[in-house]
């Protein structure tokens, strides 16, 4: 499974590429802004998890931000960013993070369409894990995130966490159809539809 994850990664990779040196063979490329990131990550047996299930561990849920922008300097940030302000932050300028700055301090997420059942919020440390009767409490302040107990959670860092829990968000909408053929066949062949 990993050898086709890998070879997955690796054509994405030469897609981007492509469109890459299109825009400098154009002159385009100083004037473009490019984004990159993923919609889920894999699991490859973490937590007993294989693939991309209704779960939001860190395996299944962090993923790459890449943004270039032919302005300046490279920076580096080693942060989280909430993905679902991406439009707003990028286009409109209006998010509520700083794609410069250390990241988010909070970024919550939901497996669409089941907000009511399994959501979480990920601060810089910890995470805490919503899933209807139970809550789960992990460490993510490490390279490997690790399932602790709730009381492990300094009592103010679990206020916190919790109150970003029941922030009131848009809850997230998830297309049911797709309408071109084409992109149906592709993500058949991906393993996401049954054709």
């Amino acid at each position: 499974m990993e050898y086709v994850y890998d070879c997955s990664v690796r054509y994405v990779d030469e897609q981007i590429g492509r469109i890459i040196d299109h825009l400098r063979a154009e002159d385009e490329l100083e004037r473009s802004l490019i984004v990159v990131t993923g919609d889920h990550g894999e699991g490859f047996g973490e937590f007993g998890k294989f693939g991309h299930a209704d779960e939001l561990w860190d395996t299944l849920i962090a993923v790459p931000l890449i943004l270039y922008a032919d302005r300046g300097p490279t920076v580096t940030v080693d942060g989280q960013a909430p993905l679902r302000l991406l439009k707003e932050t990028v286009v409109d300028g209006t998010g509520l993070f700083d794609l410069t700055d250390g990241g988010a301090e909070y970024v919550y997420t939901e497996v669409p369409n089941y907000r009511d059942a399994i959501r979480a919020v990920r601060g810089n440390e910890f995470k805490l894990i919503d899933e209807g009767d139970d809550k789960i409490a992990t460490d993510v302040s490490g390279d490997v995130e690790k399932q602790v107990g709730i009381e492990e959670i300094p009592a103010t860092k679990r206020s916190q966490l919790e109150a970003e829990l029941d922030r009131e968000f848009d809850t997230t909408e998830v297309a049911t159809a797709v309408d071109r053929r084409e992109f149906r066949e592709d993500l058949a062949a991906l393993g996401y539809l049954d054709e």
